[in-house]
């Protein structure tokens, strides 16, 4: 019974975020900003890359 409440929990909160337009254009702010941090890593501070891509960019 016990999950049976807590799905039940989960639902109304994705719910309420999906109703929620100024938190889905945070959340999308906040994953622009990840992957912008992450490629910024792997283009300019990364010491080691591996595979196809890897080989690529130390090319460039």
């Amino acid at each position: 019974m016990t999950i049976w409440y807590a799905n039940q929990a989960n639902i109304a909160s994705y719910i309420d975020m999906m109703i929620d337009k100024e938190l889905q254009d945070e959340i999308a702010g906040e994953n622009q900003n990840y992957i912008t941090d992450v490629t910024y890593h792997i283009y300019n501070e990364a010491e080691t890359l591996a595979g196809h891509e890897g080989k690529r960019i130390k090319n460039l």
